[in-house]
């Protein structure tokens, strides 16, 4: 480009079609089989030239020719600091004219995938709620949202060639009971429960009446994974965080309230019941509960015979399912607390808790009992050696403990296993 040419870009004498003088740079030729006026009138702000230029080749050669990228740029930059309505016309007839000029533009020449991500964040897409960004939509469809909280695009807006680019080129999807659950639920239901209590049993209703979500495991995992279920204590928590309430469970992990499924808060019905069931509502201690179980008992009691009788139920669990457990990172990161934490009961200590590095198993305990401090869990057919090792216990006694035992044996006048072999 010689430096003339440069310098006339730089120059303000390409007409727009709504007269206005600006640099070739700045400017854009409309592509062919498209009207720059009616471009023009779409968006008033972008220095689309005059079709007369048409008669001028050698100049037309140097004007960028419009594409979607520069009107997505285009309204992008300008929408930073100026509302929406002063870039484009929000009247109906003008949208629909729109969003066919960017399916028109897009079908001559395909576009570049960000540009399609910038053009689908864009709030320009009129919906039930007013205009949104296309990230929010949904097209309508076969299902009709329960809470009223889904972005339903308007399809009066929306001419068939409009709708098409949305749903292959944007990939706005169309509302389905699988595209609510994937994108309405999850704004719903917060980490404090859902957003408005009061339509909860509805939905719940409504989404045990399609019996597909259970089968499709991505579903699941969702919904599993959102504050969706009510609690005793007044709160809310995942499915897989949450329990119905039986004996066996208060045993072993504790009469825990926000742990228990509030069925007085939720849908009556059998379908609504299975449907939660399905959720993954926890039939079985994990081993989070069980860690916290044991800690919370050592922060809040002494190691009395019934405090360390509840803490070794819920650690013969984690002894039980080890071999299952062990290499599932949620199961480490559990155990991994009680590896410092003073939790684990002494024989005869009932005034403090022990750190795991702080005691020895209780297998073979009576040859060195009186040197040492014995973890005072002594059901050794429930007990796991692999993780007591894990953890930091001891399992063999050193020589000179046991050793000491028999001369502390011996000057006191008692005696011991060991002695009555001999």
């Amino acid at each position: 480009m010689t430096p003339v040419v440069r310098k006339f870009l730089d120059l303000p004498l390409i007409v727009t079609e709504d007269l206005f003088l600006v640099t070739t740079k700045q400017s854009f030729i409309a592509p062919s089989g498209l009207n720059p006026a009616d471009i023009a009138e779409l968006l008033p702000r972008l220095a689309v030239a005059s079709h007369l230029l048409a008669n001028f080749p050698r100049i037309i050669r140097l004007v960028d020719q419009l594409n979607l990228d520069s009107i997505v740029s285009h309204i992008g930059s300008l929408s930073e600091s100026r509302p929406i309505e002063e870039i484009i016309s929000v009247d109906p007839n003008p949208l629909r004219d729109l969003y066919s000029l960017f399916a028109d533009i897009d079908h001559l020449a395909n576009s570049k995938s960000d540009t399609y991500q910038k053009l689908l964040g864009l709030p320009i897409w009129k919906s039930s709620g007013g205009l949104v960004s296309g990230t929010q939509a949904l097209l309508p469809g076969n299902f009709t949202d329960p809470t009223g909280q889904a972005a339903l695009l308007d399809t009066s807006t929306l001419t068939e060639s409009a709708r098409l680019f949305l749903t292959t080129k944007l990939g706005v999807k169309t509302q389905t009971i699988e595209t609510f659950v994937q994108t309405v639920l999850p704004n719903f239901f917060g980490d404090d429960g859902p957003t408005e209590p009061s339509q909860y049993n509805r939905i719940i209703s409504e989404l045990a009446n399609h019996s597909s979500l259970i089968n499709d495991n991505d579903i699941l995992r969702l919904l599993g994974s959102l504050s969706m279920v009510p609690t005793q204590d007044g709160g809310w928590s995942r499915p897989v965080d949450t329990y119905r309430r039986t004996d066996e469970l208060v045993r072993i992990l504790g009469d825990a309230r926000h742990l228990w499924l509030d069925t007085d808060r939720t849908p009556p019905t059998r379908s609504a019941q299975t449907f939660i069931d399905n959720l993954g509502i926890r039939r079985r201690p994990n081993a989070r509960h069980l860690v916290d179980r044991m800690l919370y008992l050592a922060e809040q009691y002494r190691p009395t015979d019934d405090t360390k009788r509840a803490s070794s139920d819920a650690f013969y669990v984690l002894c039980e399912n080890y071999d299952k457990w062990r290499d599932r990172t949620d199961f480490k990161n559990a155990i991994n607390d009680l590896r410092q934490a003073a939790c684990f009961p002494a024989f005869g200590d009932e005034e403090k808790w022990h750190t795991a590095d702080e005691l020895y198993a209780v297998y073979r305990a009576d040859a060195f009992r009186s040197q040492a401090n014995i973890l005072d869990f002594r059901n050794t057919a429930r007990l796991k050696t692999d993780l007591l090792e894990y953890l930091g216990v001891s399992i063999n006694p050193e020589t000179q403990l046991v050793i000491d035992h028999l001369l502390h044996c011996i000057s006191s006048g008692g005696s011991t296993p060991l002695l009555r072999t001999l």
